[in-house]
Protein backbone atom coordinates (compact mmCIF):
# COMPACT_ATOMS: atom_id res chain seq x y z
CA UNK A 1 0.00 0.00 0.00
CA UNK A 2 1.37 3.71 -1.10
CA UNK A 3 1.94 5.85 1.99
CA UNK A 4 -0.47 8.38 0.86
CA UNK A 5 -3.11 5.75 1.06
CA UNK A 6 -2.08 4.44 4.58
CA UNK A 7 -2.21 7.73 5.68
CA UNK A 8 -6.04 8.81 5.18
CA UNK A 9 -7.22 5.11 6.32
CA UNK A 10 -4.91 5.53 9.63
CA UNK A 11 -6.81 8.77 10.17
CA UNK A 12 -10.13 7.13 9.47
CA UNK A 13 -9.12 4.54 11.91
CA UNK A 14 -8.26 6.36 14.58
CA UNK A 15 -11.31 8.72 14.02
CA UNK A 16 -13.65 5.52 14.29
CA UNK A 17 -11.69 5.18 17.58
CA UNK A 18 -12.68 8.19 19.22
CA UNK A 19 -16.23 7.12 18.35
CA UNK A 20 -16.24 4.00 19.85
CA UNK A 21 -14.66 6.07 23.24
CA UNK A 22 -16.80 8.28 23.52
CA UNK A 23 -20.34 5.81 23.09
CA UNK A 24 -18.13 4.21 25.63
CA UNK A 25 -17.97 7.12 27.87
CA UNK A 26 -21.87 7.73 27.08
CA UNK A 27 -22.60 3.79 27.84
CA UNK A 28 -20.82 4.14 31.47
CA UNK A 29 -22.22 7.52 32.33
CA UNK A 30 -25.57 5.92 31.59
CA UNK A 31 -24.77 2.81 33.84
CA UNK A 32 -23.64 4.93 36.66
CA UNK A 33 -26.39 7.04 36.67
CA UNK A 34 -28.30 3.96 36.51
CA UNK A 35 -26.60 2.88 39.73
CA UNK A 36 -26.74 6.18 41.37
CA UNK A 37 -30.64 5.73 40.75
CA UNK A 38 -30.63 2.26 42.52
CA UNK A 39 -28.45 3.38 45.22
CA UNK A 40 -30.74 6.21 45.99
CA UNK A 41 -33.47 3.81 46.04
CA UNK A 42 -32.27 1.21 47.97
CA UNK A 43 -31.00 3.97 50.54
CA UNK A 44 -34.69 5.41 50.97
CA UNK A 45 -35.98 1.67 51.28
CA UNK A 46 -33.32 1.36 54.24
CA UNK A 47 -34.38 4.32 55.94
CA UNK A 48 -38.01 3.37 55.40
CA UNK A 49 -37.45 0.08 56.93
CA UNK A 50 -35.82 1.80 60.03
CA UNK A 51 -39.00 3.19 60.59
CA UNK A 52 -40.88 -0.26 60.88
CA UNK A 53 -40.59 -3.04 63.73
CA UNK A 54 -38.35 -4.84 62.08
CA UNK A 55 -35.60 -2.31 62.72
CA UNK A 56 -36.30 -3.03 66.43
CA UNK A 57 -35.83 -7.21 65.87
CA UNK A 58 -38.57 -7.25 68.35
CA UNK A 59 -41.44 -9.95 67.39
CA UNK A 60 -44.65 -8.41 66.06
CA UNK A 61 -45.85 -6.01 68.33
CA UNK A 62 -49.24 -4.31 68.74
CA UNK A 63 -50.96 -1.03 70.44
CA UNK A 64 -51.59 -1.58 74.54
CA UNK A 65 -48.34 -3.72 74.41
CA UNK A 66 -46.55 -2.68 77.33
CA UNK A 67 -42.25 -2.34 76.77
CA UNK A 68 -39.96 -2.00 79.53
CA UNK A 69 -36.54 -1.13 79.10
CA UNK A 70 -33.18 -0.33 81.18
CA UNK A 71 -32.00 2.96 80.00
CA UNK A 72 -29.22 5.05 81.09
CA UNK A 73 -31.04 8.70 81.26
CA UNK A 74 -30.99 10.72 84.54
CA UNK A 75 -34.75 10.31 85.43
CA UNK A 76 -34.97 6.02 85.00
CA UNK A 77 -31.75 5.55 86.75
CA UNK A 78 -33.42 7.75 89.55
CA UNK A 79 -36.04 5.53 89.48
CA UNK A 80 -34.20 2.28 89.20
CA UNK A 81 -32.69 3.50 92.49
CA UNK A 82 -35.97 4.25 94.48
CA UNK A 83 -38.21 1.60 93.32
CA UNK A 84 -35.72 -0.94 92.09
CA UNK A 85 -36.86 -4.26 89.79
CA UNK A 86 -35.49 -5.28 86.30
CA UNK A 87 -35.89 -2.35 83.94
CA UNK A 88 -36.36 1.51 85.03
CA UNK A 89 -38.55 2.64 82.21
CA UNK A 90 -41.48 1.73 80.56
CA UNK A 91 -44.28 3.12 78.53
CA UNK A 92 -47.49 1.78 75.76
CA UNK A 93 -47.31 0.65 72.46
CA UNK A 94 -49.40 2.56 69.94
CA UNK A 95 -49.53 3.57 66.55
CA UNK A 96 -48.96 7.83 65.34
CA UNK A 97 -51.92 8.79 64.41
CA UNK A 98 -50.18 11.33 61.62
CA UNK A 99 -48.17 8.68 60.28
CA UNK A 100 -49.09 5.15 61.31
CA UNK A 101 -45.83 5.24 63.28
CA UNK A 102 -45.30 2.70 66.28
CA UNK A 103 -44.33 4.63 69.21
CA UNK A 104 -44.22 4.66 73.01
CA UNK A 105 -45.94 6.47 75.41
CA UNK A 106 -44.07 7.08 77.91
CA UNK A 107 -42.63 9.76 80.48
CA UNK A 108 -38.85 11.51 81.00
CA UNK A 109 -39.30 15.14 81.44
CA UNK A 110 -43.15 14.72 80.31
CA UNK A 111 -45.10 12.39 79.16
CA UNK A 112 -44.66 12.26 74.95
CA UNK A 113 -44.20 9.86 72.09
CA UNK A 114 -41.10 8.39 71.49
CA UNK A 115 -40.50 6.25 68.21
CA UNK A 116 -40.37 3.15 69.23
CA UNK A 117 -37.03 2.66 66.88
CA UNK A 118 -35.38 5.34 69.32
CA UNK A 119 -37.12 3.31 72.36
CA UNK A 120 -35.50 0.34 71.41
CA UNK A 121 -32.00 1.63 70.03
CA UNK A 122 -31.89 3.63 73.50
CA UNK A 123 -32.27 0.26 75.69
CA UNK A 124 -28.41 -0.39 77.72
CA UNK A 125 -27.23 -3.64 76.18
CA UNK A 126 -30.45 -4.22 74.35
CA UNK A 127 -32.31 -5.14 77.58
CA UNK A 128 -35.67 -5.12 76.29
CA UNK A 129 -38.81 -6.67 77.27
CA UNK A 130 -42.51 -6.75 75.82
CA UNK A 131 -45.71 -8.16 77.89
CA UNK A 132 -49.22 -7.96 76.42
CA UNK A 133 -52.47 -8.97 78.30
CA UNK A 134 -53.52 -12.60 78.27
CA UNK A 135 -56.04 -13.46 75.48
CA UNK A 136 -55.67 -9.87 73.95
CA UNK A 137 -57.16 -11.27 71.05
CA UNK A 138 -60.55 -11.39 72.83
CA UNK A 139 -59.96 -8.81 75.22
CA UNK A 140 -58.39 -6.12 73.33
CA UNK A 141 -60.94 -5.02 70.46
CA UNK A 142 -60.71 -2.14 68.30
CA UNK A 143 -63.10 0.34 70.68
CA UNK A 144 -60.86 -0.69 73.72
CA UNK A 145 -57.72 0.13 71.91
CA UNK A 146 -59.41 3.32 71.31
CA UNK A 147 -60.17 4.06 74.54
CA UNK A 148 -56.41 3.30 75.84
CA UNK A 149 -55.56 6.02 73.55
CA UNK A 150 -57.80 8.29 74.48
CA UNK A 151 -56.64 7.55 77.72
CA UNK A 152 -52.57 8.04 77.22
CA UNK A 153 -53.99 11.34 75.26
CA UNK A 154 -55.30 12.64 78.24
CA UNK A 155 -51.84 12.73 79.82
CA UNK A 156 -49.76 14.17 77.18
CA UNK A 157 -47.73 16.92 78.46
CA UNK A 158 -47.78 16.51 82.15
CA UNK A 159 -44.61 17.15 83.88
CA UNK A 160 -42.12 13.91 85.23
CA UNK A 161 -42.84 12.69 89.23
CA UNK A 162 -39.49 12.23 90.92
CA UNK A 163 -41.51 11.92 94.16
CA UNK A 164 -44.02 9.42 93.91
CA UNK A 165 -46.90 11.36 93.96
CA UNK A 166 -50.18 9.57 93.09
CA UNK A 167 -52.19 12.46 91.95
CA UNK A 168 -52.10 13.25 88.35
CA UNK A 169 -50.47 16.77 88.66
CA UNK A 170 -46.70 14.98 88.03
CA UNK A 171 -46.06 10.65 86.67
CA UNK A 172 -43.88 8.54 86.32
CA UNK A 173 -43.42 5.58 84.03
CA UNK A 174 -45.23 2.87 85.82
CA UNK A 175 -47.70 5.03 87.29
CA UNK A 176 -48.70 6.30 83.55
CA UNK A 177 -48.93 2.74 82.15
CA UNK A 178 -50.62 1.29 85.14
CA UNK A 179 -53.54 4.40 85.08
CA UNK A 180 -54.18 4.29 81.43
CA UNK A 181 -55.43 0.85 81.60
CA UNK A 182 -57.63 1.57 84.55
CA UNK A 183 -58.69 4.55 82.78
CA UNK A 184 -59.84 2.63 79.56
CA UNK A 185 -61.08 -0.62 80.89
CA UNK A 186 -61.47 -0.54 84.37
CA UNK A 187 -58.63 -2.91 84.43
CA UNK A 188 -56.33 -3.33 87.53
CA UNK A 189 -52.81 -4.48 85.73
CA UNK A 190 -51.63 -5.29 89.36
CA UNK A 191 -52.26 -4.01 92.72
CA UNK A 192 -50.98 -0.96 94.46
CA UNK A 193 -48.72 -0.76 97.41
CA UNK A 194 -46.88 2.10 99.39
CA UNK A 195 -44.08 4.09 98.65
CA UNK A 196 -42.64 2.96 102.00
CA UNK A 197 -42.66 -0.89 100.80
CA UNK A 198 -39.38 0.94 98.69
CA UNK A 199 -37.18 1.63 101.74
CA UNK A 200 -36.33 4.86 100.38
CA UNK A 201 -34.10 6.34 103.14
CA UNK A 202 -35.17 9.41 104.68
CA UNK A 203 -32.19 11.32 103.78
CA UNK A 204 -32.78 9.37 99.97
CA UNK A 205 -36.25 11.10 100.07
CA UNK A 206 -35.07 14.63 101.36
CA UNK A 207 -32.30 14.35 98.64
CA UNK A 208 -34.80 13.71 95.87
CA UNK A 209 -37.61 16.44 97.26
CA UNK A 210 -34.64 19.57 97.48
CA UNK A 211 -33.47 18.15 93.85
CA UNK A 212 -36.87 18.33 91.80
CA UNK A 213 -39.38 20.15 94.61
CA UNK A 214 -42.19 18.76 96.40
CA UNK A 215 -41.88 15.91 98.54
CA UNK A 216 -41.64 12.19 98.80
CA UNK A 217 -45.18 10.81 100.84
CA UNK A 218 -43.97 7.38 102.13
CA UNK A 219 -47.80 6.61 102.84
CA UNK A 220 -48.62 7.73 99.22
CA UNK A 221 -49.91 5.03 97.18
CA UNK A 222 -47.30 3.71 94.52
CA UNK A 223 -46.55 1.14 91.40
CA UNK A 224 -43.40 0.11 90.17
CA UNK A 225 -42.46 -1.34 87.24
CA UNK A 226 -41.56 -4.55 89.07
CA UNK A 227 -44.93 -4.91 90.08
CA UNK A 228 -46.36 -4.82 86.55
CA UNK A 229 -43.78 -6.85 85.39
CA UNK A 230 -45.09 -9.84 87.86
CA UNK A 231 -49.00 -8.88 86.80
CA UNK A 232 -50.79 -12.40 86.21
CA UNK A 233 -52.86 -10.20 83.98
CA UNK A 234 -49.64 -10.41 81.32
CA UNK A 235 -47.58 -12.32 79.15
CA UNK A 236 -43.80 -11.42 78.23
CA UNK A 237 -43.76 -11.96 74.29
CA UNK A 238 -40.28 -10.52 74.20
CA UNK A 239 -37.27 -10.45 76.53
CA UNK A 240 -33.73 -9.97 76.32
Amino acid sequence: MALKNFIPLAFLFLLSCGDASDDTASDSAVIDSTMRANMAQMDSVARAAKDTVFHTALPPVFEGDIIMEVYGADQPKLWGELMGGKYNHCGMIMMRPKDGMLCVVDVLDSVRLTELTSYVDRAEGGKLCVLRLKNANATLNEEKVKALKASAKAYKGIPYDAVLNWDDSHMYPAELVWKIYNNAMMLTLCEKTKVDSFHISSDRQMEVGKLYGGAVSPRDEAISIDDIYNSPKLEIIYEK
